[in-house]
């Protein structure tokens, strides 16, 4: 850049002009269609007078689009501006001759970054098709070849996927990694959409997205399972999830989950704020008045259930579902599926089907192999108990989880109920009353019962 301003000024010496004004803009194509302010301050000054002559280093230092030009040549013609170059001679604007010059020269090289972008984008289809890494920024999770995977980065990757399908919410996951000072691969502080967007990613699963669409696998391994990802994929993508910025985190344990013993429909109750000199935290009925209960006393009541229930199931509980021959049958059928989707996909491109018949074959295998999955996914996630299953203390283990995670388990595992109850003490002299609350176990295969 310095060189060419250099070469610029002894051009302008050797014309005899005096230079008012060096405009340069840094980094920006005079193709690329963005706002190049120095090009901008170059017309308002020859608009204004106070320039009556232009050099450049070359005409695609000052124009590459047509439509630039245009402009150009109306503004020069106007204000009878001469504009000489460094490389590429004069440019004479204010004749028939000089002018389609000019527009030959433009066209040529909007042609020419045209087909090149053409050529980038058909090399990245091609790579995408053939799985191969084109090389960026270094992907979290991975070693900047893009294809080695580094085990810290991929450990935290399969964590956090896994807390996802336990319940745990995204904010959760990204406090404990702001928390633990867990980097991003250039080294700076996690945001929401980005761990997203780490954690949607097809490359997690050893696969090769392009527009939306899985395109195939990828020369890299997976660090995340399919199943695992194609899950969290879900949900993490459902529009129905609240991802306002701003939103607060959960603190109680029932809000929107336990339900009104009075509605008796499925209405769930909030937190709202008790009157009177002792203010406080309670759950109420979302439709009315029906229920008004002490949100503290209501979670550890919820809380000691729920530990000592699972203190004493301590062994029974089926955490870690098995590989046995249903598994291995869906997988087999999910992966079947795909292969006739890309034999399907290779005939469409040999022109040996039609695209109704493709159209047709694709959306009944599609609508099979979503079906599949769904299966594989619910036989293959982990549990919300996953976090629990090895525990030596489970009150230790109960109070260190964060509400989205005790959140998980109890929606998992029971159906509580809240009761309305009159004020004062009750026969025995305590003012709390357990029947009031209602923790039913919810009929679950794989967790036996002990009773």
């Amino acid at each position: 850049m310095a060189r060419q301003e250099t070469e610029c000024r002894e051009l302008a010496e050797r014309e005899g002009w005096e230079v008012l004004e060096v405009l340069t803009d840094n980094d920006i194509s005079a193709y690329s269609g963005k706002r190049r302010p120095a090009y901008e301050r170059m017309l308002e000054l020859i608009r204004a007078r106070e320039a009556d002559a232009i050099v450049a280093w070359h005409t695609d230092r000052l124009y590459r689009r047509t439509r630039d030009l245009a402009q150009l040549i109306d503004i020069t013609n106007e204000h009878k501006i001469a504009i000489r170059t460094v490389t590429s001679g004069d440019i004479d604007l204010s004749n028939a001759s000089g002018r389609m010059v000019a527009r030959v020269v433009a066209a040529a090289a909007e042609h020419e970054i045209e087909h090149g972008q053409e050529r980038m984008r058909a090399a990245k289809a091609d790579a995408a098709t053939r799985g191969i890494y084109r090389g960026s920024s270094r992907p979290f999770g991975y070693e900047p070849d893009g294809v080695t995977a580094r085990e810290a980065e991929a450990k935290e990757v399969r964590n956090a996927t896994r807390a996802v399908l336990e319940g745990v919410s995204l904010k959760a996951i990204l406090r404990d990694w702001l928390e633990r000072d867990v980097p991003t691969s250039k080294g700076g502080t996690w945001a929401l959409p980005a761990l997203r967007y780490v954690l949607v990613r097809a490359r997690n699963a050893g696969l090769i997205e392009r527009h939306g669409e899985i395109v195939g696998p990828a020369q890299w391994p997976a660090i995340v399972p399919e199943h695992e990802w194609r899950a969290v994929r879900t949900i993490l993508l459902d529009p129905a999830r609240n991802t306002k910025p701003g939103t607060r985190s959960r603190v109680w344990l029932g809000s929107g989950l336990f339900l009104c013993g009075v509605c008796n429909d499925g209405t769930t109750v909030r937190v709202g704020t008790t009157g009177g000199a002792n203010r406080g935290s309670a759950y109420r009925c979302r439709t009315g008045r029906h229920v008004s209960r002490t949100a503290p006393t209501i979670d550890a009541y919820v809380s000691d259930v729920v530990v000592e229930f699972l203190e004493s199931r301590r062994g029974h509980l089926d955490l870690t579902p098995g590989e046995g021959e249903d598994v291995a049958a869906l997988r087999a059928e999910a992966q079947s599926i795909r292969l006739e989707l890309d034999r399907l996909r290779t005939a469409l491109g040999e022109r040996s089907i039609d695209l109704r018949t493709f159209q047709i074959a694709s959306g009944e295998m599609t609508a099979d192999l979503e079906v599949t999955e769904e299966k594989l996914r619910k036989h293959l996630s982990r549990t919300p108990l996953a976090a629990l299953a090895d525990a030596p203390d489970m009150r230790k283990a109960w109070d260190a989880m964060d509400v989205d995670r005790k959140r998980a388990v109890i929606d998992f595992v029971f159906s509580v109920t809240l009761l309305p109850v009159r004020p004062g003490r009750k026969p025995g002299g305590q003012y709390f009353d357990p029947g009031s609350v209602q923790v039913k176990r919810k009929p679950l295969p794989g967790l036996a019962r002990a009773d």
